[in-house]
């Protein structure tokens, strides 16, 4: 998946969902990155698009670039991820 501005999301990045929400990219289920609190053993089951922990409903399931308009605030420490 991609931002608006067509950088690939990676995990650990830091996102504008819309207005003042906000979240943690957590997982890219289609490049199988997984963070430590979003680990693969628990979340294998999904196949696209990313995890986002948000800052107002805790952990969205976002499946393609074109359900948000994500733009990327800044990019996040990937280490950690499998």
């Amino acid at each position: 998946m991609r931002y608006v501005d067509g950088h690939e999301m990676r995990v650990g990045d830091s996102v504008q969902i819309h207005g003042d929400d906000h979240g943690i990219v957590v997982a890219v289920f289609d490049a199988r990155q997984f963070s430590d609190t979003c680990p693969e053993s628990e979340w294998s089951h999904l196949t696209g698009g990313i995890m986002v922990d948000t800052n107002f409903a805790g952990l969205v399931h976002y499946q393609s670039d074109q359900d948000t308009a994500l733009k990327l605030l800044k990019r996040g420490n990937s280490a950690g991820a499998a």
